[in-house]
């Protein structure tokens, strides 16, 4: 039973990050209910530390969620007050600057706010306390299948709030914060000392993201190498380094210790190897601000010496239970984190590879093999796609990193409080290593066969195939063994499920305040209108639709029709184009591809599509000239309006088209210029979608016309309020009730 405890209490952790919601308060009685049997029954033991587990993230959890700047303060000003964490980033005609608020208004209030500056006055940089003039919201972002979930990475971030700085002359900067904020300015001074003498060179953020954990100066290029080749843990500060740190460390002093007879009495080799060797490492991760990876290596690190220093001989699964408890413990968010996964199944395959008996190369190629097949269910969760080349390429840059990169980094620091041309010395090492072996890497990643792109995996099919992983490297002997292949066929043969003959799925994404549908049928997809771009650089069409059509399997388009030109609808056309090959473009408005004409239609698979507006030789605004697409099956059909408004509605109605459809995508976002009493008659709908942002500024969908539906006898839905709205349309069973993602897809971070 005291073996279970450590495991027992971090399945309690995981357990809770399962859930969709938090559980009501009076969930907290059934918990000291089940303690209390637990405790009555010896049988029953090993629930105690469960619960335990689940108790303390729950706590944890709804004092972060406590933390949220509340919805009725959205769009307020307020002049708030706090301290940069970090050096704001440049993201297109904006920074970034993430800032521990401390004062909202003038009175004292605690939390974290991303928000973005716009022209401003000057560069805020770490440490820096800054009063601003600000507009916050709740953290919210898009919800859709497949898509990045940027409210659940930005509660991982404990990040409470998010907004821009609204343009005024008494935004300044106030001070220059201390304490804790001491560390972070002086780790940014030396990254920026490092890379300076470091010169031009393309790899100088590298060496200051080895040295003080700042990744700023490391590219979007380089990040995508690193993740073709398997070899990013190389540059993230975690168990790799902190390790090194440590093992050399703790090395020089055992072999020094011995040489001074006077200290032999006071304390044995061994435990001064320990102490110092942990004492390093806990320098390394200070230096490195310690950040979550840092922190959870160091840990690991503590119990391992810890054990040592206190002679607890036994399985190294002992040791690696109780850090695992330890981490959980201290940090109960961690396995929200990829590195948490990745460093403990890291440590689990060194146990395994040491099993095996082999020595010299033998040994590392099967370490090598077993890491790089255990974190392959945890690498296709999180990238959907997998280095193949990852073994052989870390076999050869692991040795190089440890012994002529990382050393030389960490020892230029100290020298820098000397002199900068003696810290030139060991950084010219390490820069001289990078860029030897940088074209080699580049080349590595472009290899067709370096990554495997293989789309996003069910929970089931990736909890089995890391268990049938963690038997296909097992030691030859476990009678088990035989399950590996049987767990690991579905990952390789699992695909996603497509409509059937005659039925079709349309997916109303969720692109903020424009436009995006998703239609497949069993052999064909296509899409109509692609989201906006921003302001930021990005566009929907890489956030949302990719993403989408990725998840769903979709490797090309027959069509992508774009409604009109406004951007909100086209501006994300071209990163659609770019992720997935599209057969033919139709547009509305005057942008390449084919015109949309009514008249134009065409059969797959047995549902029919059809353009309906606008006539051909017609001369319309951009609205009113959108392209009117009628899908039907057997099961029901569907009208997508873009922008028309109520002249184009009246067109549209007078052209004798068959209009009845059981859904429509309402026009213009819900706007009181569209969905005219004409048109909501002729069509009749059961269901309505209005695809509009958040708060957005047009107050769409307008109540009026969301009522005028309503009163038609249509179920309303919104995008901003739902996520991503998902029909199957079955020629059997007709329209399904809508998969809503917001409501169906959610976490316990998911914003209302």
């Amino acid at each position: 039973m005291p073996r279970l405890i450590p495991w027992c209490f971090g399945a309690g952790v995981i357990l809770f990050h399962l859930f969709p919601r938090t559980p009501a308060p009076g969930c907290a009685l059934l918990l000291l209910v089940l303690a209390l049997i637990a405790l009555r029954v010896r049988a029953m033991r090993w629930l105690l530390p469960c619960l335990l587990g689940l108790a303390w993230v729950w706590l944890r959890v709804e004092m972060r969620l406590a933390e949220r700047w509340p919805t009725v303060q959205t769009g307020r000003t307020v002049v708030i007050e706090g301290v940069m964490r970090a050096p704001a980033k440049p993201l297109g005609p904006s920074v970034q600057c993430l800032l521990d608020v401390d004062r909202v208004d003038g009175e004292e209030q605690s939390l974290r706010a991303r928000i973005a500056w716009y022209e401003p006055t000057a560069i805020p940089q770490a440490g820096e306390r800054w009063r601003l003039h600000a507009r916050l919201r709740a953290p919210r972002g898009f919800a859709n299948p497949g898509g990045f979930d940027y409210e659940g990475w930005l509660f991982r971030e404990g990040v409470a709030a998010t907004g821009y700085v609204v343009a005024d002359p008494r935004n300044a900067r106030i001070g220059v914060a201390g304490g804790r904020y001491l560390l972070l300015r002086t780790r940014t001074e030396i990254a920026r000392r490092l890379e300076a003498i470091a010169g031009p060179s393309p790899r100088a953020g590298i060496v200051s993201a080895l040295a003080v954990g700042l990744t700023d100066g490391v590219t979007d290029r380089d990040w995508e190498i690193f993740r073709a080749t398997g070899t990013s843990h190389l540059i993230s500060i975690s168990g790799l380094h902190i390790a090194l740190v440590a093992g050399g460390v703790a090395w020089c002093v055992r072999r020094g210790w011995g040489r001074v007879p006077a200290l032999l009495p006071r304390l044995a080799p061994i435990d001064a190897a320990a102490l110092a060797g942990l004492a390093a490492a806990a320098l390394y991760a200070l230096l490195a601000g310690f950040a979550i990876p840092t922190l959870r290596a160091l840990i690991m690190l503590a119990v391992v010496l810890g054990r040592t220093a206190l002679r607890r001989e036994g399985p190294g699964e002992a040791a690696l239970a109780q850090a695992f408890a330890a981490v959980l413990l201290v940090d109960p968010f961690a396995p929200l984190f990829p590195g948490f996964w990745l460093s403990f199944l890291a440590v689990a395959a060194l146990m395994i590879g040491m099993l095996g008996g082999a020595r010299g190369l033998v040994a590392q190629l099967r370490t090598q093999w077993a890491v790089t097949l255990l974190a392959a269910p945890v690498t296709l969760a999180i990238f959907q796609s997998l280095s193949l080349i990852a073994p052989l390429v870390n076999l050869l840059l692991i040795p190089l990193y440890s012994f002529a990169v990382v050393p030389e980094a960490l020892l230029a620091v100290p020298l820098l409080a000397l002199s900068d041309d003696l810290a030139a010395l060991p950084l010219s090492v390490a820069m001289s290593a990078l860029d030897v072996t940088w074209p080699a890497l580049e080349r590595a990643a472009a290899l067709p066969v370096a990554l495997w792109q293989a789309g996003p995996r069910p929970l089931w099919v990736l909890a089995g195939a890391q268990l049938g992983l963690l038997l296909w490297v097992a030691p030859r002997g476990l009678p088990q063994r035989w399950l590996a292949l049987p767990l690991l066929l579905p990952l390789l043969a699992w695909r996603p499920g497509v409509p059937p003959d005659g039925a079709y799925e349309l997916a109303v994404l969720d692109v903020g305040q424009g436009l995006a549908v998703v239609v497949r049928t069993a052999h064909h997809a296509l899409v109509y209108d692609a989201g906006p771009s921003f302001r930021s650089g990005g566009d929907a069409g890489h956030l949302a639709v990719a993403p989408f059509l990725a998840e769903r399997g979709v490797r090309a388009l027959d069509a992508m029709i774009i409604s009109h030109d406004d951007d909100d609808h086209s501006g994300g056309a071209r990163s659609v184009a770019e992720h997935v090959p599209v057969v033919q473009r139709l547009t509305g408005g005057r942008r390449e591809g084919v015109h949309c004409v009514a008249g134009r239609r065409w059969r797959w698979d047995g549902v029919e599509f059809e353009v309906l507006h606008p006539q051909r030789d017609q001369w319309w605004s951009d609205n009113d000239g959108s392209c009117v697409l009628r899908v039907s099956g057997a099961g029901g059909s569907t009208l997508l309006t873009g922008d028309i408004e109520q002249t184009a509605e009246r067109a549209l109605i007078d052209s004798g088209a068959w209009l009845a459809s059981d859904i429509v995508v309402a026009p213009h976002h819900g706007s009181n210029s569209s969905s005219s009493a004409a048109l909501v008659a002729r069509t009749h709908p059961r269901y309505v979608v209005f695809s509009s942002g958040y708060g957005n500024r047009w107050g769409f969908p307008r109540p009026t016309v969301v009522e005028r539906w309503r009163v038609a006898g249509a179920h309303t839905l919104s995008t901003a309020d739902s996520g991503a709205v998902i029909f199957a349309v079955d020629p059997r069973r007709g329209v399904l009730p809508p998969y809503e993602h917001r409501r169906d897809g959610r976490r316990y971070w998911t914003a209302p």
